[in-house]
């Protein structure tokens, strides 16, 4: 497959015939899923699937399913989390794939040592969006947080 700038005519079709696929830059993502699928196996996910970025509310722990351990630290986990908000706020706005990543090992970290597995698993989550480049699923994700965080806050009686 190749990827050009050229934006000549004869040069254009010297490389479809060398190539099985082409592409003309800028490319869009949907330009380059679609030509990679012509080569590559792969399945299609069904409209209305579940939205992998989204914190379904039924799935949210509760005060029954949390040990006592966990909700008594459930506070100094809010705490972190409001810390860690100004960062959480810029990279909804600036997409630094880096510190993307960086933010996301932190949330796992904390995630861990809270014993707070949703926050872990949303972290590990926007890692591996993250380093796929799915931006996507990135801002689903990230605004996924914020009902993380309310969870906490209400399982941990701190007003929102």
């Amino acid at each position: 497959m190749a990827l050009t700038a050229t934006g000549l005519k004869e040069s254009e079709e010297e490389i479809i015939q060398a190539c099985d696929g082409f592409l003309r830059k800028p490319v869009s993502r949907g330009d380059l899923i679609a030509e990679l699928a012509r080569f590559l196996k792969h399945t299609r996910e069904e409209a209305g699937a579940t939205d992998p970025g989204q914190l379904e509310s039924d799935g949210a722990p509760t005060l029954e399913t949390l040990s006592d351990e966990v909700v008594n630290r459930l506070p100094k986990l809010a705490q972190e989390l409001q810390a860690h908000q100004e960062t959480w706020e810029r990279l909804q706005d600036v997409v630094i794939i880096d510190d993307i990543e960086v933010f996301a090992i932190g949330m796992q970290k904390l995630g861990q040592e809270y014993g707070y597995s949703p926050l872990a698993d949303w972290g590990e989550r926007l890692e591996q969006q993250a380093q796929m480049f799915d931006m996507d699923a990135i801002t689903a994700t990230h605004r996924a947080l914020q009902g993380i965080i309310d969870n906490i806050q209400k399982l941990s009686k701190i007003p929102v």
